[in-house]
C-alpha cells in the first residue's frame, strides 16, 4: 500500500515537472519569436520612415517610440502593486485545558454558593 502511494506521488510530480518544463520551453521559444518579429518590424518602420522623412527621424522616430513604450510598461508596473496586506491582529493564548476547566469549576461554586446564599 505504501509503494502504491509512493508510486502515485511519484508519478504526479514527474508529470507536473513534465507540464513545467513544456510551458517554460514553449514560453521561451514564444519570446525568441517575438523578439525576431519585432526586430523585423522596426526595420521596416525604419525603412519607409527613412524613405520618406530621412535617416535620422526615422532614428528619433522609432528611438521615441520605443522610449514611450518603454516608459508605459515601467509605469503599469509599478501601478499593479497592492499595497501590503495589515498583519492579522494577534490572538490571545488560550489556557491549558486542565487550567481551563479548573477556572470553570470555580466559577461554577462561586455562583452556586451565593445563588444557595440568597435563598
Amino acid at each position: 500500500m505504501f509503494n502504491a502511494l509512493l508510486t502515485d506521488a511519484r508519478n504526479t510530480a514527474e508529470r507536473t515537472a513534465r507540464r513545467a518544463i513544456r510551458s517554460a520551453m514553449l514560453g521561451a521559444c514564444a519570446a525568441v519569436c517575438g523578439a525576431v518579429a519585432l526586430g523585423f518590424l522596426t526595420a521596416a518602420a525604419f525603412l519607409a520612415l527613412m524613405h520618406d522623412h530621412g535617416a535620422i527621424a526615422a532614428a528619433l522616430t522609432l528611438g521615441i517610440g520605443y522610449l514611450v513604450l518603454a516608459a508605459l510598461c515601467l509605469v503599469t508596473l509599478s501601478a499593479g502593486r497592492a499595497p501590503a496586506a495589515p498583519p492579522p491582529p494577534a490572538m490571545k493564548p488560550r489556557p491549558p485545558l486542565g487550567e481551563a476547566f479548573l477556572l470553570g469549576m470555580e466559577a461554577g461554586r462561586g455562583f452556586g454558593k451565593g445563588f444557595r446564599s440568597r435563598r
